[in-house]
């Protein structure tokens, strides 16, 4: 098993920003670890001490911070004294009658097809359901540079109608019937809080937020000593407001491993939350709805931190 002290997982503005920080201190042996797949070359370390995992996917997060990932040279089990999250936000699902057919997808999913892997999940006509004016306009895009035909955009729940087991139409709240091959969903995005649940992190919900998210230090240490979380996945926000935290995040996880405070961060950090004392405000009201047992543990001393 391959230890470090940092290991910040999510290639995001947040993640990224973390990366940058701790590899411009060049004080802490660090990992970065992100699903996407650029080649070879971007797989290259960031700096000596910061060492890059792309295109792999983090399965399991557990206790002493121990990480599975699996990348494009197998599994691999990696341990670090201080965990980053940022990993971002995922789509929300829709239900509506026939939403578990196949050929219903969220519009991410469906951009990932079209732009990552380059095919079509079946025929090329596509309905889009919700309200997210954004990802409607990006998944547009997307549809017309692959060739594609959107019949409908629609925000009311409709009806799928299957051909041979699978979507051939759909019916609208007005009544009409539209052929399509594809439903896709852009209903909003919702913060990825998958591993900070792993790893036993309080939650609470936040309207403003976007869901369910860790509560949080001004550190943007979660409930778990030495785990923290950044970005979207500690709530739907700004690129600005992510590249904040991932800083802090990155700051504070070097300061608790004893490598002191870097020159001139906490002007910043200050002018950073003048600017974000909204998001701020949003996230000090957040309450745990349960208590986890790990972090209950560790405070008894029975499993170090």
């Amino acid at each position: 098993m391959t230890e470090y002290d940092i290991a910040i997982i999510g290639g995001g503005p947040a993640g990224a920003a973390a990366v940058e920080h701790l590899a411009w201190r060049g004080i802490a042996e660090a990992v970065w670890i992100d699903e996407s797949n650029p080649d070879e070359e971007d797989r290259a370390p960031v700096t000596e001490r910061v060492q890059t995992r792309s295109g792999t996917i983090v399965w399991g997060a557990f206790p002493g911070f121990e990480l599975a990932t699996r990348g494009p040279h197998g599994p691999e089990l990696l341990q670090a004294k201080r965990l980053i999250l940022a990993t971002g936000a995922t789509a929300v699902a829709r239900s509506f009658p026939g939403s578990d057919r196949p050929g219903v997808m969220t519009g991410d999913g469906l951009q990932r097809l079209l732009t990552e892997y380059r095919v079509w999940p079946g025929g090329k006509r596509v309905a889009i359901v919700g309200d997210d004016i954004a990802a409607i306009a990006r998944l547009r895009g997307v549809i017309e540079d692959a060739s594609g035909d959107l019949v409908v955009v629609t925000n009311d729940d409709p009806a799928v109608m299957s051909r041979d087991g699978v979507v051939g139409a759909i019916r609208l709240a007005d009544g009409r019937v539209v052929e399509t091959d594809i439903v896709a969903i852009c209903a909003g995005r919702q913060p990825d809080i998958a591993l900070a649940l792993m790893l036993e992190c309080a939650t609470g919900y936040s309207g403003e937020l976007g869901g369910f998210v860790p509560v949080r230090s001004a550190d943007m240490e979660t409930s778990v000593p030495g785990l923290y979380a950044c970005g979207d996945c500690a709530g739907i926000g700004s690129v600005g407001q992510a590249i904040g935290e991932g800083v802090i995040a990155a700051e504070a996880a070097a300061r608790s491993l004893g490598f002191g405070v870097a020159e001139g961060f906490e002007e910043k950090r200050l002018s950073w939350e003048r600017a974000n004392a909204d998001r701020q405000a949003a996230a000090d009201i957040v309450s745990a709805n349960w208590q986890q047992h790990f972090v209950e543990s560790v405070r008894a001393g029975s499993v170090t931190a």
